[in-house]
């Protein structure tokens, strides 16, 4: 005999039939809790003793366990059914509820599509007192504060180059990560008109949510003063991946864990330990902003546009160089590729893109002088878009060199001798490493988890790449992801890729949009935990 709600009525709503099915699926789900801690306990005792009697309890422990994801998998199905809910219906729910955003690609995550959840201009002041109160009397003023400003791209030979919606200066400053995150917001609050307003979208956005958090991670077991000084007594190079772990486990505290930070060794260990609901430890990972690659690349353009700089300056010339690239950047003739892109003025159709072996070249001129429609930052997203055609929220290519006259003040309300280089690489190996995903940190990540244990991965990233690479990235990530192996003997059940988009926006101001991608382990996860564990760290979710 079927169940009693699996008659011909089944797919008929019935309130007290669908009522019935959710009190035994919150049953079921307490019983997988519950069984899963004594799993976690199973698994432990065996990585430590590697006896027959412990590895015997660890797989009866493990049937038991996937006998009642089944059964639980089951009751939803029915649930399902006596509800009228669709299976596209149920789906799209649970993305809702997973990820908070609707969709994954790159052009869903504007400002004019995501709902603000915090006003930095509000909490950046009390956030930032809150910070250098942690810091030794006089650390902060042992180096200058115009090293975290844009005096260099403002001198007359200054050059601003963007590459996939970063500046390079920004993100390997001269002088303490840490400081010149301080020394931004400072420039910042005070209107600083030099203010560096790329490193401040990603540097505004992380103080203002640490100072927030502070509160939540003093409720963090462990050493959490020693982790606060990494941000200090650490290399500079370490500062973003320190503030990716504080930030997660003062996430975890606000979401009710009870967490810890597992003190640090020569071994290998996790970050953090959670006791509920039940036993898991956190691996945090952070990628780099720039890659190698990316960097030589810039290096490249950056080459090209000083040349074509030059040959321009020369002949009074004021315009914007295109340049897409059907091969590596790293192949190019540096002088022959500048002298295709100059002489590409002298063609009856400018415009037209000018083919050559290792991709083609356009020119578009430009006035030699430019009145703006309002008075605005040097190189702010306002004048970039406007004189360069160069869109910070979601641009159009893969990179940016440009460069005014008149810059030297901070401020415009005109452009003189405005000349910049756009360019795009469409070759197949560029485009493989430009979307390289990172899985070889969540692969690290997996190494630091000890045997026995029950692990959650955050991998972190920058994303300012055009629409097309940003989205072969995350593509790419989550199907390498389906072929991932690890060690036999720990378990990851859900794992969550944070995707940052710090840019700035109209005259300069700080924004950052964060997308928590949810992944579920098929064998053994459960998407309940996305209830217990934040999906988003640098930023507030919409319902908090």
């Amino acid at each position: 005999m079927p169940p009693p709600d699996e008659t011909e009525e089944a797919n008929s709503f019935n309130v007290q039939a669908v009522f019935r099915l959710k009190e035994e699926l919150d049953v079921a789900e307490a019983r997988v809790r519950a069984l899963i801690k004594g799993l976690d306990a199973a698994r432990r005792r065996y990585a430590r003793t590697r006896s027959g009697e412990d590895r015997a309890a660890m797989d009866a422990a493990q049937a038991e366990a996937e006998q009642l994801h089944n059964a639980y998998a089951q009751l939803v199905q029915r649930l399902q059914k006596r509800s009228c809910i669709t299976a596209e219906e149920l789906a799209e729910n649970e993305a809702d509820r997973a990820s908070g955003i609707d969709q994954l690609p790159r052009s869903a995550l504007t400002a004019d599509k995501i709902n603000s959840t915090a006003d930095l201009d509000a909490l950046l002041p009390r956030a930032l007192e809150a910070i250098e109160r942690l810091l030794p009397a006089q650390w902060i003023d042992e180096e200058a504060p115009n090293f975290a400003r844009l005096d260099e791209v403002f001198g007359p030979d200054g050059v601003l180059s963007i590459t996939k919606g970063l500046r390079p200066e920004s993100e390997k400053p001269p002088l303490h990560r840490l400081r010149q995150a301080i020394y931004t917001a400072r420039d910042y609050l005070d209107g600083n008109l030099h203010y560096d307003h790329f490193a401040g979208a990603i540097h505004i956005p992380t103080l203002a949510q640490l100072g927030a958090e502070l509160d939540h991670l003093n409720a963090v077991g462990g050493d959490v003063d020693s982790r606060l000084q990494k941000l200090w007594l650490g290399p500079s190079h370490a500062v973003d991946a320190t503030f990716f772990e504080l930030l997660t486990a003062a996430r975890c505290a606000g979401r009710g864990r009870t967490v810890a930070f597992i003190e640090e060794t020569t071994d290998k260990s996790p970050d953090l330990e959670c006791g509920d609901p039940f036993p898991v430890v956190i691996e945090c990972k952070r990628q780099d902003p720039l890659s190698k690659f990316e960097l030589e690349e810039e290096c490249v353009m950056r080459a090209i546009f000083l040349r074509l700089r030059h040959l321009a300056r020369a002949s009074g010339l004021a315009g914007r160089f295109e340049l897409r690239l059907a091969v590596e950047a790293k192949s190019l003739n540096v002088e022959e590729v500048a002298g295709a892109a100059f002489r590409a003025r002298l063609s009856p159709h400018a415009n037209s893109p000018l083919a050559y072996g290792w991709g083609a070249v356009a020119f578009q001129e430009l006035p030699r002088r430019g009145r703006l429609p309002v008075v605005t930052r040097a190189y702010s997203p306002t004048m970039l878009e406007r004189v360069f055609g160069w869109n910070m929220e979601l641009p159009e290519w893969d990179g940016l060199c440009c460069s005014i006259a008149n810059a030297r003040g901070g401020v415009v309300e005109e452009v003189q001798n405005p000349l910049a280089l756009l360019w795009s690489n469409e070759s197949p190996e560029a485009l493989r490493k430009r979307t390289w995903a990172p899985t070889n940190l969540f692969g690290s990540a997996t190494g630091q988890i000890y045997g026995g244990a029950v692990g959650i991965i955050y991998v972190a990233y920058v994303e300012g790449a055009r629409e097309a690479a940003a989205d072969l990235r995350v593509a790419a990530y989550q199907e390498r992801l389906q072929d991932w192996e690890h060690a036999g003997d720990i378990r990851i059940p859900i794992s969550v890729l944070t995707r940052l988009y710090p840019r700035p926006l109209g005259e300069g101001n700080p924004d950052l949009i964060e997308s928590g991608v949810q992944i579920l382990s098929e064998q053994y996860g459960h998407p309940s935990l996305f209830d217990d564990f934040p999906t988003t760290i640098f930023t507030r979710s919409p319902d908090e």
